[in-house]
């Protein structure tokens, strides 16, 4: 729904719910400002990706990078 890769997107709807805040319109805002640490652990145990490889994917798929800004 928020564009968040699948095998990532349990971990941080937790972490979410433990902000406190109930409006999804403000959900965006907060993923922004999630850290890679706070992505690392919001991984399953044994994920073939890193929390800086998810967050920066979550980017693309959100349209805030394009893949030449991550890979170019």
């Amino acid at each position: 729904m928020l564009n968040i890769p699948r095998v990532i997107a349990e971990g941080l709807a937790e972490q979410w719910r433990q902000t406190g805040e109930a409006e999804l319109s403000k959900a965006g805002e907060w993923l922004a400002t999630v850290s890679s640490e706070q992505w690392e652990r919001a991984l399953p145990r044994g994920a073939k990706i890193s929390g800086q490889e998810a967050k920066t994917l979550w980017e693309i798929l959100d349209g805030r990078l394009s893949w030449k800004q991550a890979f170019g």
